[in-house]
């Protein structure tokens, strides 16, 4: 996209501060706000975050990864714990994906027996 008078070819500009991180992107049709990809307290979004704070903090989901993963190990457990929860939402809105759900079971650092 080529950038003309501040505007890309989308009708939309980016503000960047003084050390070039893109604080927001607006749509100059209306200045509504659109959410772009960000860390988030460590994680690769709010809601890899989100679901890895579920998954830790929840118990009986926290005993079924634990279990889960001891016994078949990280893909299969990723895969099965996919198939029980994957689309639903967490009680704060984020989406039990695939990729979330990986990234919250390997920040668990579960030990083999």
């Amino acid at each position: 996209m080529e950038i003309i008078n501040g505007y890309n070819s989308n009708n939309r500009i980016e503000y960047y501060d003084r050390f070039s991180i893109n604080l927001s992107l607006y749509n100059m049709g209306n200045m509504e706000r659109i959410p772009t990809m960000r860390e988030y307290n460590g994680h690769r979004s709010w809601n890899a975050w989100n679901v890895a704070l579920w998954l830790s903090n929840e118990y009986n989901l926290y005993q079924e990864i634990v279990d889960r993963v001891r016994k078949n190990g990280l893909t299969k457990a990723v895969n099965m714990m996919y198939r029980d929860i994957g689309g639903y939402k967490t009680p704060d809105g984020a989406i039990y994906n695939k990729l979330s759900i990986r990234l919250a079971i390997e920040g668990l650092e579960i030990e083999d027996d």
